[in-house]
């Protein structure tokens, strides 16, 4: 899959943050990952539901809304900040 997005400080973080929970969380042995890690944007992610679609003159933007992990086999929580 080819990924089309534009790199910005606020995508980093929030791709190192789901990395964060993947990892944390036995991500590997979750019942299903379609998507986690890879190219693709968040917003294909299962288990990550994003806002419609935004179009101005520069962008095309999807906002991050809701992580639904609950039965997905999650090993262990994820620790305070």
């Amino acid at each position: 899959m080819t990924a089309f997005w534009t790199v910005t400080p606020e995508l980093l973080r929030k791709r190192w943050a789901l990395a964060l929970i993947y990892n944390s969380t036995g991500g590997e042995d979750w019942t299903s990952v379609k998507g986690w890690l890879s190219s693709a944007s968040i917003c294909e992610w299962e288990h990550i539901d994003c806002d419609s679609m935004h179009i101005d003159c520069y962008s095309m933007t999807r906002s991050l809304r809701e992580i639904v992990l609950a039965g997905n086999n999650l090993q262990r929580t994820i620790a305070d900040a």
